[in-house]
């Protein structure tokens, strides 16, 4: 494989995005010259409009998107939420074809994008499941309990919710804890909560790491309470591991967690619930087995299966 870096695309929203834009048809024009069949396929929002249209000016006929929740949705401001389903709009002119990670996505895709229906995949974001093996629990812990998540610190985690829910949940079983992996910029101030809070000593702040799966499996359950999501691989990941998990029902994780099941659902926001479902789990054994030993079927989201998936799309296009 060959990983050309295009440094003038940032993440940030800013004049860069025109010199990028022609430095990425610069350079599919010349991949196109070696590969004649060339297929792009772009990957998240910002980069999906910019991908796909250098590959329509370089003359490239397959433009392929995946879909990881879409760029408008409810939490952004009326602008923003415009702004974004025109350009999708737009964007989807001179898409060949979509692939979503969820249920969700396909369902809004088909409700408010033209001939989204007859364009459409459902090809689920596979996770390295090899490293994922469940750990030794097979019972409640006789110390303590510890809830997890992994998360960037941004407005999209709403990582506060979380705080409060698993304050209140201490305030009634002393043997949680809280393990969160991710940084971001709003660190110093979830710092300063749990400053705030006294709970210093009972949740840790794990920052960034490269190696999850050895943290996960010292979990005992897994907790989310994102405002929107396309379907996050970290809940796959807690489930490969066996971990119960308790999420706010958002995006496509209805697609993988089932209430009551191998998980708790909760509407978006709902932080007493999201709180007293940490603590029933904590307390109830027989719930919590249940929900650890639940069986899915996780083969969807392997690598094979997903490379697999690709392939056959690639082939038909």
């Amino acid at each position: 494989k060959q990983v050309i870096l295009l440094d003038a695309l940032k993440r940030e929203v800013g004049f860069s995005e025109i010199t990028a834009f022609i430095q990425m048809i610069s350079t599919i024009k010349q991949l196109k010259k070696k590969y004649p069949n060339l297929i792009v396929h772009t990957h998240s929002t910002k980069a999906g409009y910019l991908g796909r249209w250098a590959a329509w000016f370089a003359g490239v006929k397959q433009r392929v998107h995946t879909v990881h929740g879409f760029g408008f949705h409810e939490h952004q401001s009326l602008l923003g939420y415009i702004v974004a389903y025109l350009l999708e709009l737009l964007t989807n002119i001179i898409t060949s074809h979509y692939v979503c990670v969820s249920s969700k996505d396909v369902a809004t895709g088909v409700r408010v994008l033209p001939f989204f229906s007859k364009k459409y995949s459902l090809i689920r974001a596979a996770i390295d499941e090899q490293r994922f093996i469940p750990a030794q629990i097979t019972k409640m812990p006789s110390e303590h309990f510890i809830f997890g998540t992994v998360a960037c610190f941004k407005k999209q985690k709403n990582i506060f919710d979380l705080l409060d829910a698993f304050s209140y949940a201490y305030s009634k079983n002393q043997s949680i804890r809280l393990e969160i992996i991710g940084d971001g910029f709003l660190r110093p101030k979830i710092e300063q909560w749990i400053k705030r809070h006294n709970l210093t000593e009972h949740i840790t702040l794990h920052g960034w790491q490269s190696q999850v799966s050895t943290i996960m499996q010292g979990w005992h359950a897994f907790v989310l309470s994102s405002l929107w999501e396309g379907l996050p691989c970290a809940v796959v990941e807690a489930r490969f591991l066996k971990l119960p998990v308790i999420t706010y029902n958002v995006g496509g994780i209805s697609d993988i967690i089932s209430h009551g099941n191998n998980g708790l659902l909760y509407n978006p926001l709902d932080k007493k619930g999201l709180a007293e479902g940490m603590l029933t789990l904590s307390q109830d054994k027989n719930l919590y087995n249940a929900l650890h030993n639940h069986q899915e079927d996780l083969k969807p989201f392997t690598t094979a299966q997903m490379i697999k998936d690709h392939t056959t799309l690639y082939q038909s296009l």
